[in-house]
């Protein structure tokens, strides 16, 4: 219970960190998590990986993308091994890796890894969910850097139609 306490005190101040632009002393919270976390759970836990996906989107955010893939591969690995290859929070790594890989140039392979994370989530959670919209949103991103613009209005424009019938029209996001 009170290591329970301390993770989650030290996960919102990591975050309060995060969403104020200041990415190297999230990292730093959020790498004695991780160490914490393995000295709990072991190396090969689905936490562990939940830490390393985040640790990984901190890297990216810095602009550290080998970090940052080698935390996503990490994470995805582990999350294969615990979970299979069909489950939700694979998907998540794989958008992860997706985006690395799209920052990185490397535009096929980030496109790969966002349909991969699309199949997953439609066959989980069914066409209309908000991770969907996600998938489909990195998707579009990924065919605009291809010059793809058709493909990338499509699928922009079912992403913004699950958006808005989860969401509603007057949503942040």
């Amino acid at each position: 219970m009170f290591l329970q306490r301390i993770t989650e005190t030290a996960w919102t101040l990591s975050q309060e960190m995060y969403d104020k632009g200041k990415f190297s002393d999230c990292l730093l919270v959020r790498e004695h998590l991780l160490t914490a976390m393995q000295h709990v759970f072991g190396h090969e836990h689905t936490d562990v990986a939940a830490g390393l996906d985040n640790i990984g989107v901190v890297y990216r955010d810095l602009g550290k993308l080998p970090e940052a893939l080698a935390k996503h591969d990490e994470a995805l690995r582990i999350r294969r091994s615990k979970l299979g290859d069909d489950h939700t929070d694979v998907a998540a790594s794989l958008d992860n890796i997706g985006l690395v890989y799209g920052n990185l140039g490397n535009l096929p392979e980030a496109l790969a890894k966002h349909n991969e994370a699309l199949r997953i989530r439609r066959s989980k959670l069914g066409d209309d969910h908000i991770d969907v919209a996600k998938s489909l949103d990195n998707i579009g991103l990924v065919y605009r850097d291809l010059g793809n613009l058709a493909e990338a209005l499509a699928k922009h424009d079912e992403a913004l139609r699950i958006f808005r019938s989860n969401l509603g029209d007057d949503h942040i996001d």
